[in-house]
């Protein structure tokens, strides 16, 4: 093993060069730099040609290695190869994460020229358009996360986390409507929960049923879609026109923004064969305002004398938020 620090010094000048300080070689003079298979090193330390670092004697890559820094066992702590001809694992940059790794197993990281090495990284990036862009495997060997070439993107565990409240998928890419006019394309809220919902006629609340007053609500951008099934067991003090109260968020105050409903069901409430139960959104509020109507006389206020202590129906209704 040798080493070589300037080509053309003699070795009769190299004490000029350098002197022995407490056990350590260094140069005489400090401004200088130290070229290994250079003359004119450009920076502090230049190495021309490959560098190895460490212990381990048997490590299999070290000469085709343009810089090898080993560990003290079996293998290579970090590699980095220059021509991407390996056999074993045809790498760019390989990181191994302990000692007991070496190009036979997984490395922690790889860079790699093609897809045709031997090793398993747990992530990889590749340039030559035949494999994964980039892989993200866990523990097991299971692909995480990736990047196909084409540019797809999988999640092969665990969710994709909007980390920033009002951020989510942008759309703007694709083509808006040729005829309406797009005021969002950003996906931005998405979840799902229950609600309970009221009978009241806006001051007085009747008394709920206690197995019929949950809902279940979805929201998704700005769209929530309820639904639910409620029933009274006393209409108490409310009188008049009635409504539905305790929608999980506030209708937004637009009046392109008014939606209605249909019950899907009821019963038990003093309205005329061929009425039917309605609603609509109550902007500025998170309450539907029902209604009865039938094909001849309209659509009116749903009051307290239609419905009966006992009165029950489900329903179904999407409304916008802000």
């Amino acid at each position: 093993m040798s080493m070589k620090f300037l080509k053309t010094v003699a070795g009769a000048a190299v004490s000029s060069l350098w002197e022995k300080v407490s056990g350590n070689v260094v140069l005489k003079d400090s401004s200088a730099s130290v070229g290994i298979g250079t003359d004119t090193p450009d920076v502090e330390l230049q190495v021309v040609g490959d560098l190895k670092v460490g212990q381990d004697t048997a490590s299999t890559l070290g000469s085709d290695m343009m810089v090898d820094i080993v560990n003290n066992t079996t293998g290579q702590a970090l590699a980095v190869d220059q021509t991407g001809t390996l056999a074993a694992n045809s790498a760019v940059m390989v990181l191994y994460s302990n000692a007991d790794q070496d190009q036979a197993n997984s490395p922690l990281f790889g860079a790699h020229l093609d897809n045709s090495g031997s090793t398993s990284p747990v992530m990889s990036l590749r340039q030559d358009g035949t494999g994964d862009v980039l892989q993200v495997k866990d523990g097991s060997e299971t692909i995480s996360f990736k990047i196909a070439d084409g540019g797809d993107v999988t999640l092969g565990s665990g969710n994709l986390v909007i980390g920033t409240a009002g951020k989510g998928i942008d759309f703007s890419a694709q083509t808006a409507t040729a005829t309406g006019t797009t005021t969002a394309e950003v996906l931005n809220h998405y979840e799902t929960g229950t609600w309970t919902g009221v009978i009241t006629d806006g001051s007085d609340d009747a008394t709920m049923e206690a197995t019929a007053t949950t809902g279940a609500y979805t929201r998704i951008g700005n769209l929530v879609t309820c639904t639910g099934f409620f029933q009274t067991s006393s209409l108490g003090s409310a009188s008049g026109a009635l409504q539905l109260k305790g929608l999980p968020f506030t209708i937004f105050n637009n009046n392109k923004n008014y939606s209605s409903l249909s019950a899907g069901y009821a019963t038990s409430l003093d309205i005329t064969a061929g009425e039917n139960i309605g609603g609509y959104a109550s902007v500025s509020a998170a309450s539907i305002i029902l209604t009865v109507w039938d094909d001849t006389g309209g659509i009116t206020a749903l009051t307290d004398t239609m419905w009966t202590a006992n009165g029950r129906f489900m329903i179904t209704f999407s409304y916008a938020i802000s």
